[in-house]
């Protein structure tokens, strides 16, 4: 007994010591004051960077116990041109009978209100005379067959892609008999008719890539420093080289290659205001998510958060507004498209997407914009109205 005593007086030390730190955690715990919500920061705390919120707010999506049965309501519209993928005016957008996602995030809803308001066709059809819709791009006539006070050079058709056949290059070939240049360093031996005359395309099959205009192919695609390689043996070129010596408004600028867009577009909006409005239409087709060559290194290194990357890419849409207006864009037929799986219909919800609606996901579409300055002329030298019905 004797030695055992040493034993038992550090098991009720212990007993004690691990009585007192519950007793005192149950007080605190009482006393917790409530949580902030995301975003909100106290007077004694900084707030931590954009990118760093966007973090945590990610981490901390919230997953409602019922997820919502219905969204909010949507006054009713009715497409009104159903054949089309590209659309303008105001798309219809229908909300869903029930949320499908099993987690609701504030940022990732806001990140699609501001996708929504970025690319809202803003140019009403009496400008434009009227709107042409080919493939995933919509056509102000006027933007390409006025004779406008600024431009004074008949306009080029410059592709970056990297798809195996240009329709949209073709359909500016074709259609107004423009000069075309495809930028696309996957390019293959070639076997497109080129310059062929007008109305020659029209006896080719549609299967054949056909061009009645002049047409050049320059195997070098689209990128933020000229001839770069990463990990591919492709050159690559950026925007500044192909503007410069154009006149103004005489370039139908197309892009479509996804990822590569977005670093070169932020360079497009800091070269000066001559080289910038160069640029007459720009179409392109893009990917929120999308982890171009150049990315992978920032990636690797956990320095690229996925939405720390889609808010800048939203950003640069916001800041196209100052020198563009929207034709049309692809939300509408989208929406059309988008089908709940049927996991999301039988009580089963679906994984939240990084960028969406309450009808959908935002993180690829298509966005057609002409120039400021080509509206405002094209309007008699007044500002376009945005309010579009």
């Amino acid at each position: 007994l004797f030695h055992l005593l040493p034993v038992v007086g550090i098991v009720v030390f212990l007993w004690t010591v691990v009585a007192q730190r519950c007793a005192s955690g149950r007080s605190a715990l009482g006393q917790q004051k409530p949580r902030l919500r995301p975003g909100r920061s106290n007077s004694t705390r900084p707030r931590a960077p954009a990118f760093l919120t966007f973090s945590v707010q990610q981490q901390r999506a919230s997953q409602p116990t019922e997820p919502p049965h219905t969204t909010e309501l949507a006054p009713p519209c009715k497409s009104r041109f159903s054949a089309s993928r590209s659309r303008p005016g105001v798309p219809c957008l229908p909300p869903l009978e029930r949320y499908p996602y099993s987690t609701m995030s504030s940022v990732r809803t806001a990140l699609g209100r501001r996708v929504e308001s970025a690319i809202r066709p803003d140019i009403p059809e009496t400008i434009c005379g009227s709107f042409e819709k080919v493939e995933d791009a919509t056509i102000c006539v006027k933007a390409l067959t006025e004779a406008d006070a600024i431009g004074d050079e008949r306009s080029t058709g410059l592709s970056f892609s990297i798809a195996p056949r240009d329709h949209y290059g073709e359909y500016l070939s074709n259609r107004y008999g423009l000069a075309t240049v495809s930028m696309n360093c996957r390019a293959q031996n070639s076997t497109a008719q080129e310059g062929v005359g007008k109305g020659k395309c029209a006896q080719t099959s549609p299967a054949e890539e056909c061009y009645e205009a002049e047409h050049k192919v320059n195997k070098a695609c689209l990128g933020p420093i000229a001839k770069q390689r990463w990990k591919t043996p492709y050159d690559y070129q950026t925007f500044k080289p192909q503007l410069i010596g154009r006149r103004p408004l005489s370039v139908h600028l197309s892009i479509d290659t996804p990822g590569a867009e977005w670093s070169t577009l932020d360079q497009l909006l800091k070269l000066t205001p001559q080289l910038l409005n160069t640029v007459r239409t720009l179409h392109m087709s893009v990917d929120l998510e999308a982890i171009w060559e150049d990315d992978y290194p920032w990636v690797l290194q956990g320095r690229m958060e996925t939405l720390q990357r889609i808010h800048e890419r939203v950003v640069t849409l916001e800041r196209l507004r100052g020198h563009f207006r929207v034709a049309g864009n692809t939300l509408e037929y989208d929406r059309e498209q988008f089908k709940m799986p049927d996991n999301c219909t039988h009580g089963m919800w679906c994984t939240e997407p990084n960028v969406h609606s309450m009808q959908n996901p935002l993180t690829k579409f298509s966005v057609t914009y002409v120039n400021l300055r080509l509206v405002e002329s094209l309007n008699g030298g007044a500002e376009a109205d945005s309010g579009v019905a």
